[in-house]
């Protein structure tokens, strides 16, 4: 379908202008992916990539306000997908929460990190390494919060992974 095409071709030029560092036109790239995706059905996986890429971008911009808006229009597409999007859903949450933190909402960090933990726990399995820095940050807000025992319980777990993963290679 050529819809596919034209929105697999902007979404490759939106990666590679970011890949070089021009937000800009990697902005703009993901915004006419985004319309291309929006023709479409609401259950169709590109939809929360497109969004999730334009909450990357605005990310780097430091555009604070315009990903929590990105975050929930994601959210609600993979929910829609039935399962589709679980690496959107949790990269969409992983975004989510890592606004929150950044803005000082320490409880909806938490909470929202707790769900990419599970998610992402859910896809590779619960000793794989791109858990480390979702456990390390849980550690950070659990210590900031005052709850030194669960990030103790945090920070561990992550040294695990680390030192099983040192053991493979």
């Amino acid at each position: 379908m050529i819809s596919n095409i034209i929105w697999a071709n902007y979404t490759e030029l939106g990666d590679k202008a970011c890949a070089i560092g021009n937000h800009n036109l990697g902005g703009m790239m993901f915004e006419a992916a985004l319309e291309v995706a929006l023709r479409s059905d609401v259950e169709d996986p590109r939809l929360a990539l497109s969004f999730d890429n334009l909450t990357m971008v605005y990310q780097q911009q430091g555009q604070s306000q315009r990903i929590a808006p990105l975050c929930k229009q994601v959210l609600f597409c993979c929910e829609r997908a039935r399962g589709a999007g679980r690496r959107s859903l949790a990269s969409t949450l992983n975004n989510l929460a890592e606004l929150y933190f950044k803005q000082g909402d320490l409880a909806r960090s938490r909470a929202l990190y707790r769900k990419v933990l599970y998610v992402f726990e859910q896809i590779y399995g619960s000793n794989h390494a791109v858990l480390v820095p979702r456990l390390k940050r849980l550690g950070v807000i659990c210590y900031k919060l005052g709850r030194f025992g669960e990030a103790l319980v945090f920070y561990n777990r992550a040294q695990n992974i680390c030192r099983a993963q040192e053991d493979v290679e």
